[in-house]
């Protein structure tokens, strides 16, 4: 449990295998291109030290540190129980609303 100011946040840790894959999206604006620049060959980093934020018995917060890339990390895949639930996350955290209680789930 960690408490701050204005409210208390229950956190748990259970046990979750965090897989968040990245995604990409070149160019796309007026001019932009849409191939991947070429002098791109280094992989980011892993997304680590993920969080999990127990809000209820049917929703969970997922938290994680940013991937780090030598041109840019522009979003995230998140899979639950080995499927692809949200294709494109911006940020460095996702809200899984749709658990059932009592239920194991792996990220």
């Amino acid at each position: 449990m960690l408490e701050n100011n204005s409210r208390t946040i229950n956190r748990a840790i259970l046990p979750i295998l965090l897989v968040l894959s990245l995604t990409g999206c070149f160019g796309g604006g007026s001019g932009g291109s849409t191939t991947p620049p070429s002098e791109d060959t280094t992989p980011p980093s892993t997304p680590e030290n993920l969080i999990v934020i127990v809000n209820s018995s049917t929703q969970i917060n997922l938290v994680w540190d940013a991937s780090t890339d030598n041109v840019a990390v522009v979003g995230y895949r998140v899979y639950r129980d080995g499927n692809l639930i949200v294709n494109n996350v911006t940020g460095v955290d996702y809200s899984d609303v749709a658990l059932s209680p009592g239920i194991e789930y792996c990220y």
